[in-house]
């Protein structure tokens, strides 16, 4: 599982559990100003954010987790995905990773914090 932490200038993942040894990382932060775009999804499921051929830095099992650093049609992105929950979809730019899927209880009202974040910093 992961928590998220919204700070004035950047977004930590706080990776909890056995999240750490799948995912390979115990935390990871993200600068507000890397952040493209946030989307708040209901159901996130492996199939829809990796491709089988991926090559991985962590576990993946289709449709059951993927946790750990992907890198796929030139992208890296950084997955988190137990239960097919709730979740929030980060696109970067300017960052090692193109995109970052968690897994996160309320993920609206994450995304909104981070969304009120980006726009305080304007």
């Amino acid at each position: 599982m992961v928590s998220i932490e919204v700070t004035r200038e950047a977004v930590v993942l706080h990776i909890h559990g056995s999240s750490k040894f799948w995912s390979l990382k115990s935390n990871l932060t993200i600068p507000l100003e890397h952040i493209r775009s946030v989307e708040a999804v209901k159901d996130l499921k492996t199939k829809d954010y990796l491709k089988w051929d991926a090559i991985k830095a962590g576990t993946f099992l289709p449709n059951v987790i993927a946790e750990g650093t992907f890198y796929q049609d030139e992208n890296r992105l950084y997955v988190n995905i137990h239960e097919g929950k709730a979740g929030i979809v980060l696109g970067l730019r300017d960052d090692k990773y193109y995109e970052v899927v968690v897994e996160t209880e309320n993920a609206q009202e994450t995304a909104n914090e981070i969304q009120s974040a980006i726009a305080a910093r304007k």
